[in-house]
């Protein structure tokens, strides 16, 4: 397996991994790691929904070379796989935002004229465009800044999302 660049994403080195949304499996860090070990960057598809899963789950995951991709619509959402999301992006975990579009009408326009609202617009562009071209094409991918742990970032997102 660890040849056969058919498996990556476009080609490139990239492998999509995606757990049940029963929860995290019981040696996902290991697996993840070994993978990574073997010359293959893991793409885990959307942390936020994996019942159990945790900010420090992801944290532990990144050091060890796991690019995190994010359902986008996810942070725009209610429940705890949204809050699971938005406390992600706060922390600047989340490498690429997808749309999670299975031929369907979603997009991730709604989302990056969020963040652009919240003064994220670069952290936007580092997501959609910058990073996932980066993947493709065998680069390493860029940090993505932290929103902000400043209470204004956190207040306008929990009015957002209070509706007020």
């Amino acid at each position: 397996m660890a040849d056969d660049r058919s498996l990556g994403l476009g080609g490139s080195r990239a492998l999509l991994v995606e757990f049940s949304r029963l929860g995290v499996p019981p040696n996902a860090s290991l697996e993840l790691a070994r993978i990574a070990r073997e010359g293959w960057v893991p793409v885990l598809a959307h942390p936020e929904r994996y019942r159990g899963c945790t900010v420090d789950d992801v944290k532990r995951w990144r050091e060890s070379g796991v690019v995190i991709q994010t359902d986008a619509r996810l942070l725009l959402a209610k429940g705890p796989a949204a809050a699971l999301a938005r406390s992600l992006l706060v922390e600047g975990l989340i490498d690429i935002l997808a749309s999670d579009n299975h031929g369907d009408e979603r997009s991730q326009r709604e989302v990056v004229t969020w963040l652009t609202e919240q003064g994220a617009a670069s952290q936007a562009e580092l997501m959609t465009t910058t990073n996932p071209g980066r993947l493709i094409d065998d680069q390493p991918l860029l940090p993505v800044p932290p929103l902000g742990r400043a209470a204004t970032a956190l207040d306008r997102i929990s009015r957002l999302f209070r509706g007020a």
